[in-house]
């Protein structure tokens, strides 16, 4: 696209030449590729002032600023407006996208479990669909993780815009708190907004369903959306109702609920139930454990059977769904990993492996360099309550001693049920040989990731293939078939 075509109407004066062809649009001097429009962020540790010479280095054709600079050899954008200005023009070089293909937004706390399930339900149903989630994104024609791709305004409206020449015909986009509040779906057009339950977290670290459903709420006004679906207990209904003029979709475990899910158990292979709607009934299994997901189903569904599919239509579906990368991931039979990292998120998980199983629990604990003292410290209460034995370890210490972290959370043990591996590698395979054909194995914190970074160095570390590794090798070794 030429320079003037794209800033046309906009409050934009552009010194240089007008002819400019612009092959993409980075707001990031790394990535910025022969050809690009560079867009001055004075957020970004990589957008600034200062990056503007490695912006042209890599080959930026133009320069999008709120200050002229004379000595610049390439043609520059100037505007007086240019947080205002940027999330349209990128709309609009992107072919606004969010416009021709339905997107479906999703927020809370089960967001990511609803936004795979949905994507898993539309492609089963024939749908051409794609996905942008904390664990991975639609990018050039394939699914790769999505910690290679920065969530914010430009990287999402060309992934939409991918998703657009490529034929898809519903975008789902799990919208995290920071990058809502970031702005980085401004100008995106939600079709439906689905509230996959709320965790108010500990201290204050996440925002709770008020101010997000703020920070939605002129998406939603000026996108005409339309429909918000959100669990039966929010006391943010009469908000969608008086506020957004929307009748929301409730979701629940009672009969006050539009889609009910009734008669629930759990076992050590997932869970089985009985879902209603509009007094139709429909017997489900799921591979899930415990109630916690449950939300993000009960959230995906409620998007589904407000576009038009009946209950007994998907519910088939449930039981092919394999759960997402990373959350209460199984590896073999009796190991699960697990991206909790936040105490209510870890109890969680300890309870929905307590309410499947008599089994005991031996439990992988690590944390977060960026974690509070205080939470880390409740993190490892709740482990000397729920799990049998923890091997304390690390987590993606960065620069802070990991022998420190690793005190913060024995502080929390009043018993002497755990041990310190501060090794991650080591800590897994000790787990898997405590509880090897005698106890679960639950390996917390990293999930999905596949990195560990300590000091000043980033390593790859994937807690699934070290969990299958230790697996392989611990079973070998006491002459038994892999559980």
């Amino acid at each position: 696209m030429k320079c003037k075509k794209l800033i046309r109407g906009f409050p934009i004066a552009l010194k240089g030449a007008k002819e400019v062809e612009i092959t993409g649009i980075s707001a990031d001097a790394r990535h910025v590729l022969p050809g690009n429009l560079f867009v001055l962020n004075k957020h970004h540790p990589f957008g600034g002032i200062g990056s503007m010479a490695h912006a042209m280095q890599n080959g930026a054709a133009a320069i999008l600023t709120d200050i002229y600079d004379p000595f610049l050899a390439v043609p520059q954008l100037v505007t007086p407006s240019l947080e205002k200005v940027v999330p349209s023009l990128v709309d609009r070089y992107y072919g606004n996208p969010s416009k021709r293909v339905r997107v479906l937004g999703i927020l809370g706390s089960q967001a990511t479990v609803a936004a795979h399930l949905l994507r898993h339900c539309l492609e089963e149903l024939g749908e051409a669909v794609g996905l942008l989630s904390s664990v991975e994104k639609w990018r050039q024609g394939s699914y790769v993780p999505a910690d290679l791709f920065a969530d914010d305004l430009i990287s999402n409206q060309k992934s939409l815009g991918e998703m657009l020449g490529q034929g898809k015909k519903v975008a789902i986009l799990e919208m995290l708190p920071t990058a809502l509040q970031e702005g980085a779906f401004a100008e995106v057009d939600l079709h439906a907004t689905i509230f996959a339950q709320f965790s108010y977290q500990e201290e204050g670290c996440l925002p709770s369903e008020e101010e997000m459903l703020q920070e939605v709420a002129p998406l939603l006004q000026n996108n005409h959306c339309s429909f918000v679906a959100l669990n039966e207990n929010s006391p943010y209904i009469p908000f969608c109702q008086e506020t957004l003029r929307i009748l929301p979709k409730t979701y629940g475990f009672s009969r006050r609920a539009e889609l009910q899910m009734a008669d629930i158990s759990f076992s050590q292979q997932g869970t089985k139930g009985r879902l209603v709607h509009r007094g139709k009934s429909s017997l489900f299994s799921s591979p899930l454990l415990g109630r916690p997901p449950l939300y993000g189903v009960l959230a995906a569904l409620s998007a589904l059977v407000s576009c038009g599919y009946c209950i007994e239509e998907i519910t088939p579906y449930l039981a092919s769904f394999r759960g997402v990368p990373g959350r209460m991931q199984k590896v073999g039979r009796t190991i699960f990993v697990d991206a909790a990292r936040t105490p209510s998120a870890f109890k969680e998980s300890l309870l929905a492996l307590r309410g499947c199983t008599n089994l005991p629990i031996v439990l992988v604990l690590g944390s977060l360099v960026v974690t509070a003292r205080n939470s880390r410290f409740h993190m490892g209460k709740i482990a000397d309550r729920y799990a049998d034995f923890t091997i304390l370890t690390n987590n993606t210490p960065g620069a802070e001693d990991p022998a420190s972290i690793v005190a913060d959370l024995q502080a929390g043990f009043s018993s002497n049920r755990q041990q310190i591996v501060l090794h991650r590698r080591e800590a897994i395979y000790e787990g898997v040989r405590r509880a090897h054909g005698k106890a679960l194995l639950l390996v917390a914190g990293k999930g999905h990731e596949k990195t560990e970074s300590c000091a000043h160095t980033t390593l790859p570390f994937d807690d699934v293939e070290v969990a299958k590794e230790a697996l392989r090798v611990v079973s070998q070794k006491q002459g038994r078939a892999p559980l």
